[in-house]
């Protein structure tokens, strides 16, 4: 009960290494070298209470990212009195976090597991921690982004998640003095999304050096595959010049604008990908890699863009940027020759982007296709 009353006041890195288990044991950093300077750019942050600062990761899968985000309002309730938010696209999705994710968090670490309590609410999860509370809210509708008070919010899958919707959400933290943001997601559309943000801070890219040759400041999605070659029976990141194995855990993240770190709302914005990551095995990032050459179908590529490389490629998506919105939103007329039937058309959105036209034949009532095509997503608007 004593323990419970009193906050230590941890920095982030130590209540993840303390408190947080993973499937392979306690938290720990080895193999994940740019999650460091992630978690102490955040923990400067809240702990210095720098105000409406914000922190945008566009990132790899399965990096080992959404555990320290989903650790963040936890420890920023238990250690530091503050209010948060987690958010996903929508309210299932949330409740099924809660449990998966966030309940064995706390169950496993006997001083959480003493501090917590919860229960279901209407728009998700909530769980308590002393008088502070953590939120999983779905963002499917208006009211997940407007129903509690909060002093920081964190925003998962962000390119699976309204835009209209999330920009309300910001007003929940408007009586705070913190009014920190966190956002991640892998990328999908080229300028839109959680690639606008990453484009909008100061874009820090994880960056080596080789210790053989004079090439400095290697980015390792930028290079490849050049940056990987097979060594005996393992792949290996390598230098694209001269081919020497990389120390990856050596990299840093350089800002291309550190101004924007420094502004009176600082945004930092990251990217870290499964090749920065050098816990993941490069063998299975090249046969990832391999197997979707081999396919031939543009959209296996573009899957790999995005949740290895951590680069944005709609593939064969239509991708619906907010530049596009913009456009739709001026008023357009279609000018169509005469034809004695109505025709009608639409787009089919799925894997692929199909433009298809029908005529109404009103003397036989049927339709009849008068024209399909295909289009790539570099193409659609046009």
């Amino acid at each position: 009960a004593a323990v419970a009353r009193e906050r230590r006041g941890m920095s982030l890195r130590e209540f993840l290494e303390a408190e947080v288990k993973t499937d392979r044991g306690p938290w720990a950093i080895e193999g994940h070298c740019p999650l460091g300077e992630v978690v102490e750019i955040i923990d400067r942050l809240i702990r210095s209470g720098v105000k409406d600062a914000r922190v945008t990761t566009i990132k790899g899968e399965q990096i080992g990212f959404t555990t320290l985000a989903l650790a963040v309002p936890v420890w920023a309730a238990v250690e530091h009195g503050y209010n948060g938010g987690y958010f996903l696209p929508d309210d299932e999705f949330a409740k099924e976090w809660g449990l998966a994710k966030l309940s064995p968090v706390i169950n496993e670490s006997p001083y959480l597991a003493a501090l917590a309590s919860d229960g279901d609410v209407e728009r998700g999860t909530l769980k308590q921690f002393r008088d502070k509370y953590v939120y999983l809210l779905g963002l499917a509708k208006l009211k997940g982004a407007t129903s509690r008070p909060m002093d920081l919010q964190v925003s998962d899958e962000v390119d699976l998640t309204s835009d209209s919707v999330r920009k309300w959400k910001t007003g929940r933290m408007r009586h705070s003095m913190l009014r920190f943001e966190l956002d991640f997601s892998a990328p999908y559309a080229a300028n839109s999304g959680i690639d606008k943000r990453f484009q909008d801070g100061s874009q820090r890219r994880w960056l080596v050096d080789c210790g053989s040759c004079e090439k400095r400041e290697i980015c390792l999605e930028e290079s490849f595959p050049e940056c990987m070659r097979l060594v005996g029976a393992t792949w290996e990141r390598v230098c694209p010049s001269c081919a020497a194995v990389l120390d990856v855990d050596s990299g840093r993240f350089v800002p291309r604008y550190p101004e924007r770190e420094a502004d009176a709302e600082p945004h930092y914005s990251f990217r870290i990908s499964a090749l920065a990551i050098s816990a993941i095995d490069g063998n299975a990032i090249m046969r990832t890699y391999h197997d979707a050459l081999a396919s031939g179908d543009p959209e296996d590529m573009a899957i790999f863009n995005r949740s290895v490389r951590a680069m944005a490629d709609a593939g064969a998506m239509q991708p619906i940027t907010d530049v596009v919105l913009q456009r739709m939103e001026r008023q357009y007329v279609l000018k169509l020759a005469r034809t004695d039937n109505p025709i009608f058309f639409g787009i089919d959105l799925g894997k692929a982007c199909w433009f298809w036209a029908e005529e109404w034949v009103s003397s036989e009532q049927r339709s009849r296709l008068v024209y399909a095509e295909r289009m790539h997503s570099s193409s659609w608007e046009q």
